[in-house]
């Protein structure tokens, strides 16, 4: 029973246990939503240390990819270019979590390969953000 409320019946101890059970399926369900969550607890639970949030791209082409995503999104008049760089980036997104998957799959996990797609991963994911978050004249800004 993970469930606060129909613990309380069964006493302090019981409702504490299953506040404590609800967190952590809570804490489970999010980070299997959110596919840079996930390969980052995947990572790190292969014994590999996950990138840290100040490493970025070393791969020059991507970067100027990424900067031609944040171009666009800045230079964008109305809501539906705006939509059409997100439905763009949304290829590349789906292309990384592939890519993710498939280095994942192998016998012997390619773990240099994932660190390198999570970085990438979340360059996409914040232009996925900042697509959906855009409005007329805002500046785009991007975190890594």
């Amino acid at each position: 029973m993970t469930h606060p409320d129909r613990a309380r019946q069964r006493g302090e101890k019981q409702e504490q246990l299953a506040l404590a059970q609800s967190s952590v399926l809570n804490k489970a369900y999010q980070t299997l939503r959110n596919p840079l969550a996930r390969a980052t607890w995947l990572l790190e639970h292969g014994s590999h240390a996950a990138p840290s949030e100040e490493e970025g791209v070393e791969d020059p082409a991507l970067l100027m990819q990424v900067m031609e995503f944040r171009e666009a999104l800045e230079e964008a008049s109305n809501e539906e270019q705006a939509e059409q760089v997100g439905s763009d980036n949304q290829l590349r997104l789906q292309s990384t979590l592939r890519a993710l998957d498939d280095a994942f799959s192998k016998a012997q996990p390619e773990y240099e390969k994932i660190k390198s797609l999570i970085i990438q991963l979340r360059y996409w994911m914040n232009i996925d953000k900042a697509a959906r978050e855009w409005s007329p004249g805002q500046r785009v800004e991007l975190k890594h």
